[in-house]
């Protein structure tokens, strides 16, 4: 904020890969604090950055706007030592509570989020914040159940000072079954609550012993729910519990897209193609989960060689709605908004997907 250069700072991307906030690219800067990030299009809005120092508050930009002219866009970066959050967190009989974790920030984005612990006296500090909006300060602590106060980060004297009162968690036991009720082994939990009125992830992730049981501690007495995931079974997204009850989990093995392309006139197989998924636009029906895949499978798709047509998209949930599309070259796109997730062995597969000639022209990309 004076001036001067700041050495060793991170600047990096927050977006140039197919994966969301797959940070690629990135840069430290030298003794001048200068820094260069390249190899990106002319045509579009450069998307995020962010830049890091040890002593500095995090900064980033959103949305820069591509070069005019020439091929060079020029951002500089100020640096300074943020703003604050601080308190106190205790029971509900009014005494400390030591090592409790206090988080400025939603658990969907590690960007912009500043966290610190307590204290043997209950207070806290979040420093080096870089950013000015209210956000939700969330704490958690063995024991209790999450509790959640919104602020906005400030200096000097206008650093929020919160009080929490923390109320004893709910202690969880259950299992992981399959659809036959038997026990389900090599399963991980990642407990949510509800904050502000979305559901967040709080607490750590449990696994299972080898009859599928489990333990959840520190779980709040209304809003919980949990996903489950692991080799081998159909992931399981915000399933909503009660803590007060006896808790079973039923997974079922992962879901598959199975198909096979064929040419819509001789009925041969098409050899060569892309398979690639989005979401369906039609309404999910009740109880249907949510579909949850891989990015690359919606950006650049599944590159499929078969002598018999045919293609898997494996690792989906199963009975998951997704809109299916085929491209192949020489022939029109072939889509279906609608195709559900089944196991492997489901007897719907194979999905034929039957391919219309397409009609040639010439483009030129200049």
């Amino acid at each position: 904020e004076k001036g001067a250069p700041v050495k060793n700072a991170e600047v990096r991307d927050n977006y140039s890969g197919s994966t969301f906030l797959l940070a690629t690219r990135h840069a430290v800067t030298g003794e001048d604090g200068r820094y260069q990030l390249g190899w990106y299009s002319k045509a579009k809005p450069l998307w995020s950055f962010q830049v890091e120092h040890k002593d500095f508050a995090e900064l980033s930009v959103s949305a820069l706007p591509p070069p005019t002219e020439g091929d060079l866009v020029t951002h500089d970066f100020f640096l300074d030592k943020g703003s604050e959050i601080a308190g106190v967190v205790k029971d509900t009989e009014g005494k400390p509570v030591k090592g409790a974790s206090i988080r400025y920030g939603s658990s969907w984005s590690l960007v912009g989020m500043r966290w610190a612990n307590s204290d043997a006296d209950g207070a806290f500090r979040i420093t080096k914040i870089g950013r000015k909006e209210s956000r939700e300060i969330v704490v958690e602590a063995k024991g209790y159940a999450p509790a959640w106060l919104s602020a906005a980060p400030g200096k000097g004297d206008q650093v929020p000072q919160l009080a929490f009162s923390l109320t004893p968690g709910l202690k969880v036991k259950g299992r992981v079954v399959d659809a036959k009720g038997r026990p389900v082994t090599g399963v991980t939990l990642s407990t949510r609550a509800m904050i502000n009125g979305r559901s967040e992830y709080c607490g750590p992730r449990v696994g299972v012993n080898e009859q599928g049981e489990f333990v959840l501690e520190s779980q709040p007495a209304t809003g919980a729910a949990l996903d489950a995931y692991g080799g081998g079974v159909s992931a399981v997204r915000n399933f909503k519990f009660d803590p007060t009850k006896p808790l079973v989990v039923t997974v079922d093995r992962p879901g598959v897209i199975r198909g096979r392309v064929v040419d819509a006139v001789t009925g041969e197989p098409i050899q060569r193609f892309t398979a690639r998924l989005d979401h369906s636009k039609a309404k999910r029906e009740a109880g249907e989960p949510s579909a949850s895949y891989s990015a690359h499978l919606s950006l650049r798709g599944q590159a499929c060689q078969a002598a018999d047509g045919g293609f898997v998209i494996e690792d989906l949930i199963t009975r998951a709605s997704h809109a299916l599309f085929i491209e192949a070259e020489g022939y029109a796109l072939w889509q279906r908004d609608v195709v559900k997730a089944a196991r492997a062995d489901d007897k719907a597969w194979p999905l034929e997907t039957k391919l219309e000639r397409g009609v040639a022209s010439a483009v030129q990309v200049v």
